[in-house]
C-alpha cells in the first residue's frame, strides 16, 4: 500500500513537514504576525502599542501550528 493512498484516506495530500521545515514556518509566522501586531498596535495606541502589538503578534504567530 502506498503512503499516498493512506494520506488520501486521512484527508492529506502532502507528506508531513520535517522538523526543520516546521521551525522555518514558525519563524515566518512570528515575523509576519509580529509585524501585523506592531503596525496595528502603533496605529491604535502609538509607540507603546507598537512594542506591545509586536510582542503579542509574535506570540500569536508562534502558536499557529504548521500543517
Amino acid at each position: 500500500m502506498a503512503t499516498r493512498t493512506v494520506r488520501a484516506w486521512n484527508g492529506r495530500t502532502k507528506a508531513p513537514l520535517s522538523k526543520q521545515r516546521k521551525e522555518e514556518v514558525r519563524n515566518d509566522n512570528r515575523l509576519g504576525w509580529g509585524s501585523v501586531g506592531a503596525l496595528t498596535g502603533g496605529v491604535i495606541f502609538g509607540p507603546p502599542g507598537f512594542v506591545l502589538g509586536g510582542i503579542l503578534g509574535a506570540i500569536v504567530g508562534d502558536g499557529i501550528e504548521p500543517e
